[in-house]
């Protein structure tokens, strides 16, 4: 079955052998380590993974669509990742390429 690369997550469909479908969606990161790891985890539909996996990385002090940040002296809210880039937008609308230079704090 294809997989989907996904801000360094690999996401794939696994019909599980269960009628419970909540967990047909496994996404792992590129940089998993093992039992250990929490970047992993199943979801119910890969729009879910994608989500899922933007809560996983905000959740382990990474940059995801949706975070509010302190950037270039003011704040902003993500609304792309690219990797090692983002695009922050600020309170008048207007669109800035950052990079993890100009982030000066990071919001939940």
């Amino acid at each position: 079955m294809p997989s989907t690369s996904y801000r360094g997550y690999v996401i794939s469909f696994n019909a599980k052998p269960i009628p419970d479908r909540s967990n047909d969606w496994d996404w792992t990161s590129e940089d998993y380590d093992g039992p250990d790891d929490n970047r992993c985890g199943t979801s119910a539909s890969e729009v879910n993974a994608m989500n899922d996996i933007d809560a996983n990385i905000r959740e382990n002090g990474g940059i995801a669509v949706g975070v509010s940040v302190i950037a270039k002296g003011q704040p902003m809210e993500i609304s792309q990742v690219f990797d090692g880039e983002y695009v922050g937008v600020d309170q008048d609308g207007g669109d800035h390429m950052l990079t993890n230079y100009d982030i000066d704090n990071v919001f939940d």
